[in-house]
């Protein structure tokens, strides 16, 4: 089954019952959710990226399933798995890869859909405790380079970002550029076809 619409007397009926109608359209939103990653369909809609490349990374398309959805027939050992955001789903490869991001808003008044290709290899600067540390604004930064969500490269890190100060705000800015280009002279240089959604699943 796939995730089809829901009509907007079950959302009414689940707002009466639960006397929230914010928690009900959180509730229409997982049960999208669960039937998207639970179906066998993938979005029409294609962000950033195009049906050809999908089909090139072996993925079958069948008949239209609604205006949202088409039916698939994913590569041997690929599958789809909810995250922690209910509009936010992922495509894994057989070796368990983030590949491509689902997105789907199941909401009745608003609903919507689409798929977006991740690179292998990406990079960017953060706190060194990441931003989940509860003293990230304190943390030195450094860049790192990841491999899916496992970081394989970092480089020297630099004083904490300045809060309260234009001029030191500035040239913090030019020091994490600077941090920026090193991640991508090291991708460029050790995978330089990183910025083809399609290098490197092999």
């Amino acid at each position: 089954m796939f995730p089809r619409k829901e009509e907007p007397e079950m959302l009414l009926f689940e707002a009466l019952m639960c006397g929230d109608s914010s928690r009900a359209i959180e509730a229409s939103e997982k049960r999208g959710q669960t039937r998207l990653v639970n179906s066998e369909v993938l979005p029409k809609k294609c962000n950033g990226c195009t049906r050809q490349q999908l089909e090139k990374m072996g993925i079958i398309f069948g008949a239209d399933a609604d205006d949202l959805f088409v039916y698939v027939t994913l590569p041997e050992g690929w599958s789809k798995k909810a995250t922690d955001h209910d509009m936010w789903s992922k495509l894994l490869d057989n070796k368990g890869r983030e590949c491509a991001s689902i997105f789907y808003k199941a909401a009745f008044y608003d609903r919507d859909a689409h798929i977006s290709l991740n690179r292998r290899y990406s990079f960017r600067t953060e706190p060194i405790n990441g931003y989940n540390s509860d003293t990230y604004k304190e943390d030195r930064y450094h860049g790192i380079v990841k491999d899916g969500e496992t970081v394989i490269w970092e480089t020297e890190s630099i004083e904490p970002q300045p809060r309260d100060n234009r001029e030191l705000s500035l040239k913090w800015y030019d020091k994490e550029g600077e941090l920026k280009k090193q991640c991508r002279e090291y991708l460029d240089k050790t995978y330089p076809d990183w910025q083809n959604e399609l290098a490197y699943w092999d």
